[in-house]
């Protein structure tokens, strides 16, 4: 799936997001508080209505593809309600400009659920396909993973996810239970991982990543072999910086084919030395799209202009500009000076 575009208002919170339009790369760039992580949120606020959740006060219109299939999706959540749940006032989903579904009739059959069309009708083979991709959707915060993954509900063994695209779709979405299965399966994939991870940290001399068991529940661990360090060193001492990369880079090569991948600031405990090389590895993608928010002039330079999308708010309204309405120089170089100039990227409040 690919995000295209997005429109998004709540009642409840009284903010509003004016239309952005994304790339397969999109940079939103912009000074604190103007927004950036309130538009990332608001993607995965559509994510969980899909999933069924319910939504108090939301309206949206999002236009996403799913292999070059064009679709347009928008609805709206009632302000408040006397129950537990929220009704939903109307939702309709075109597909090719086609109306498929229309939630707006009175006499809709469906119109005593409080669900999206999209989670009610899962099912189906059209909106399988939708269902699907927006499980996909990844916002990664992986310092709240932690480094041990603790398998609660039920012990895990190496042949049941054998292969590359098996892991890819594992139900449990945890990055280190992927990387888990790579390691154990001993497939290729995993020493791709590891010598991207050794380029970034050229003192690791490798990476195991092991089950143990622990009480109550066996857990995943992950521990690395530094040069001169006598003993491997276990996750939990491991930097928050090198956990957040290792993670990364395993999403990159373990996500699933057309995932849409956010990322908050996610330059957040990264040295230097490991910003250029992750901004290399993200323009080498496969089939992922990324989202992700930055103020950090590595990142910025490193990113093409085009990627980028410049954040401003006036009181509760979100706005995002493409650079091309700054009228930037046509190199890099002297677009990405004048940006740093800009008004709207010191402080990114318009009065």
């Amino acid at each position: 799936m690919e995000l295209k575009s997005l429109i998004y208002h709540d009642i409840v919170w009284n903010w509003q997001l004016n239309k952005v339009d994304f790339t397969d790369l999109t940079l939103l760039v912009g000074a604190s508080g103007v927004g950036k992580t309130l538009i990332i949120e608001a993607i995965v606020d559509l994510q969980h209505v899909v999933m069924g959740q319910n939504r108090a006060g939301l309206s949206w219109e999002v236009e996403f593809s799913i292999d070059g299939r064009a679709y347009h999706w928008l609805g709206q959540f009632a302000e408040t309600s006397h129950t537990a749940v929220t009704e939903i006032l109307n939702e309709q989903l075109f597909i090719e400009e086609k109306l498929w579904l229309d939630r707006t009739t009175s006499n809709h059959k469906f119109n005593n659920n409080h669900q999206s069309l999209l989670y009610l009708l899962r099912n189906d083979t059209e909106i399988d396909s939708i269902y699907k991709h927006f499980r996909y959707v990844m916002y990664n915060t992986w310092p709240s993973q932690t480094h041990v993954f603790e398998l609660s509900k039920r012990d895990v063994q190496a042949d049941e996810y054998p292969t590359v695209q098996e892991i890819r779709h594992i139900a449990e979405d945890n990055t280190l239970l992927k990387l888990w299965f790579a390691y154990t399966n001993q497939l290729p994939v995993f020493q791709q991982i590891r010598e991207d991870f050794m380029e970034i940290f050229p003192t690791v001399q490798d990476v195991l990543v092991m089950k143990t068991e622990q009480s109550p529940h066996n857990c995943i661990e992950f521990s690395i072999k530094e040069a001169h360090v006598t003993n491997w060193i276990p996750g939990e001492r491991v930097s928050a910086g090198m956990f957040k990369v290792l993670m990364f880079i395993t999403d990159m090569y373990l996500a699933p084919d057309d995932a849409v991948i956010l990322l908050d600031e996610f330059e957040n405990s990264l040295g230097v030395n490991c910003i250029e090389i992750v901004n290399e590895m993200v323009l080498k993608r496969r089939r992922l799209q990324y989202i992700f928010t930055s103020h950090h002039p590595y990142i910025i330079n490193d990113i093409p202009m085009p990627c980028w999308r410049i954040v401003t708010r006036k009181g509760n309204t979100v706005t995002v500009n493409h650079p091309d309405d700054y009228k930037l120089g046509k190199s890099k170089h002297t677009a990405f000076k004048q940006l740093l100039q800009l008004d709207e990227f010191e402080d990114g409040l318009t009065r």
